[in-house]
């Protein structure tokens, strides 16, 4: 999805839709890159528990958002540079497009817990079985 008109078919999407779900946006290897980088995140502690509200009403409320996320402020590797990168991208084509005047994209990464076992214990042997790590971006 390098071209213009690639990126123009997520802008036609997300009007006429209100969303996109937009498959192949970035090459597999990158989305490995991130994967294999937010799992080391991960494991490292970097990454903080999901709150609701905003300002003096933030608070975390696990009964509600049981995920972990880590903000992509900055990119700290290749994979999450060329992924903002991108993101820039589609930003401005949104702004030409829609006259939405976007400033920014906001950029996570969220890592959930496993879902509750049927079967008994859990007996997951890597983080990616554990859990599940997406990069989000609104």
């Amino acid at each position: 999805m390098d071209d213009l008109a690639s990126f123009m078919s997520v802008v036609d999407r997300v009007e006429s839709a209100g969303f996109a779900i937009c498959p192949g946006f970035l090459p597999q290897p990158e989305v490995f890159a991130l994967q294999e980088h937010a799992l080391g995140r991960l494991a490292a502690g970097d990454f903080r528990p999901a709150a609701v509200g905003s300002s003096t009403r933030r608070r975390v409320r696990p009964d509600l958002r049981g995920d972990e996320i880590l903000w992509l402020s900055s990119p700290d590797c290749g994979a999450e540079r060329r992924l903002l990168e991108r993101l820039e991208v589609l930003r401005l084509a949104f702004n030409r497009e829609l006259s939405l005047g976007l400033f920014e994209f906001e950029c996570h990464y969220a890592a959930y817990p496993p879902a509750p076992s049927t079967r008994g214990t859990s007996t997951a042997s890597s983080p990616t079985q554990a859990g599940c790590c997406r990069a989000s971006s609104t």
